[in-house]
């Protein structure tokens, strides 16, 4: 009967411990060769489910943590700039036409106009804003 108290319950490395004590308690060697070909399968495949899962099932802070590991900081830092300025962009323009749309029902006073583009200016990554974030965001963590 497993232990499912251990906290490596279930991860790849204790199915593969469980697996090979259980070859090596089998008597039949035989069988044994059997059972450890089965084994280092099962292991295969669960190794690459569990640091390579399925782009359907992880999570970010999943992601989050691969990347880490095969990333350099620096590389990291530019891929995260890349998604931050490309939400920034898709802000700025949602502003702009927001801005464009109150204005052109003459529901925004005119002196408001000026604030609201400059604004969407002073961030747009395309006008010299950012980049964003300007340090690694390590996903999941409290702010």
């Amino acid at each position: 009967m497993p232990d499912t108290t251990d906290p490596e319950f279930g991860s790849p490395d204790w199915e593969l411990a469980t697996s090979l004590q259980t070859i090596r308690d089998t008597k039949d060697r035989t069988l044994g060769f059997e059972v450890r070909d089965a084994v280092a399968r099962r292991y295969e495949r669960l190794h690459r489910q569990a640091f390579h899962g399925s782009r359907f099932t992880a999570t970010p802070a999943e992601v989050d943590a691969h990347l880490r590991t095969v990333l350099a900081e620096d590389t990291y830092l530019r891929y995260q700039q890349a998604i931050g300025n490309a939400a920034v962009t898709e802000a700025v323009a949602e502003i702009r036409e927001e801005t464009e749309r109150l204005k052109a029902h003459q529901v925004l006073e005119p002196d408001k106009f000026r604030p609201c583009r400059d604004a969407a200016d002073q961030i747009d990554p395309a006008q010299g804003g950012g980049p964003w974030p300007g340090k690694i965001v390590q996903i999941g963590e409290q702010r």
